[in-house]
């Protein structure tokens, strides 16, 4: 995850999330990531979902039994979380509607995602999503926004100055409720 969707998260999410809580983290990231979002979770019950299905860390893992369904029980986390990783998912109304599925009433969907990250398939990339966008997800599975918005809180990075110009890094956050 780069610098800037770790500060959003930082500014917008993590206020919300307390020790008590059972986390899940839907991530693509690597084991020592510099702006890895378990590092700032290490007093919840944190539990762990690659979407390639490959355990890269010694967590609990939540196996995967497709792309749109987890191997657990509905109504099972506090939060459900997920950073640069929704731009990845084909049919994001499914995804999300298991998202919404796998969290307690009254807990959270996080999701950050890229706005100005350029095109890049890992395996595919299919979505850049605006405020209104993730509006409309929510919408459909039944979460209520709790805020979403579209900001830039970190200086121009070095390596993306020199791949894609003068220009902020750009991206989403959105916290949704399970009503």
């Amino acid at each position: 995850m780069h610098a800037n969707s770790y500060q959003l998260f930082k500014k917008h999410a993590l206020p919300l999330i307390t020790s008590d809580m059972d986390v899940l983290e839907i991530s693509p990231d690597e084991p020592g990531e510099p702006y890895a979002i378990r590092d700032l979770l290490s007093k919840c019950k944190y539990y762990f979902a690659c979407i390639d299905n490959k355990p890269l860390v010694p967590l609990s893992m939540v196996p995967m039994l497709s792309e749109y369904s987890f191997d657990c029980q509905d109504e099972t986390y506090d939060v459900v979380l997920s950073a640069n990783v929704a731009e990845h998912v084909r049919k994001l109304w499914r995804w999300f509607k298991e998202q919404a599925r796998i969290t307690k009433p009254g807990g959270l969907v996080i999701s950050v995602s890229p706005m100005s990250w350029p095109y890049h398939a890992c395996p595919m990339d299919c979505w850049r999503i605006y405020p209104d966008g993730y509006r409309a997800l929510f919408d459909e599975v039944g979460l209520e926004v709790i805020h979403t918005s579209c900001e830039s809180l970190v200086p121009i990075e070095e390596g993306w100055r020199h791949e894609h110009g003068d220009s902020p890094v750009w991206d989403t956050i959105a916290i949704g409720r399970k009503l």
